[in-house]
């Protein structure tokens, strides 16, 4: 099972349950951004699955995964500008979410992957699609296995199967790469999703 959900940030959104998943956030953007995505988590486990969370629930691993104890529900949050993407499986799941970045950007992060990813991207016409791609493969694996980003990382070949999905944001004039990828590597595509 691989249910995936985008959601934009719009009007207000409060629950104690997003509350204090959200409260080790500082910065105000960051905060917000997290609130709203825990909020959108417990929203849509309550109406699409009948599963209702507290944070009491919730633990995370070594490398802060967030997971939910004693269920075989698991999921993953990214978020990126206005938007939210969320993955429910019954196995391991990571997914990413990124605007578009600028060339300069893609340059300097590119020399981090392996020889392949570095050649390919060389000879591509639109290095920009082509990065934010691999960018978001690249957070979504290693979201997958609750590693977190290492610099080795991005030097291992990746053999998945990945749910890529391009979004644009007429109102805000941005568009967003998606990325999402389970143990199963079952597919499926997102769900814009509204509370």
């Amino acid at each position: 099972m691989l249910k995936i959900y985008c959601l934009k940030m719009k009007g207000k959104f409060h629950s104690d349950f997003s509350e204090a998943m959200s409260n080790k956030y500082k910065e105000e953007v960051s905060y917000k951004l997290s609130k709203f995505a825990w909020y959108s988590l417990e929203k849509i486990l309550l109406k699409e699955f009948s599963f209702k969370i507290d944070n009491k629930m919730i633990e995370f691993n070594k490398f802060n995964k967030p997971y939910i104890v004693d269920s075989n529900l698991h999921f993953n949050i990214s978020h990126s500008c206005n938007y939210v993407l969320i993955g429910i499986s019954d196995c391991e799941i990571g997914v990413d979410i990124q605007s578009q970045i600028v060339e300069e950007k893609a340059d300097l992060i590119i020399k981090r992957f392996d020889t392949k990813t570095i050649l390919e991207y060389n000879e591509t016409i639109n290095k920009i699609e082509y990065f934010s791609r691999k960018w978001v493969q690249m957070e979504a694996y290693v979201k997958m296995n609750g590693t977190g980003l290492s610099f080795d990382c991005f030097k291992q070949p990746i053999e998945k199967e990945f749910n890529y999905e391009k979004i644009y944001d007429k109102e805000d004039n941005l568009i967003y790469y998606t990325c999402v990828v389970n143990k199963n590597n079952e597919k499926g595509s997102v769900e814009f999703y509204v509370l």
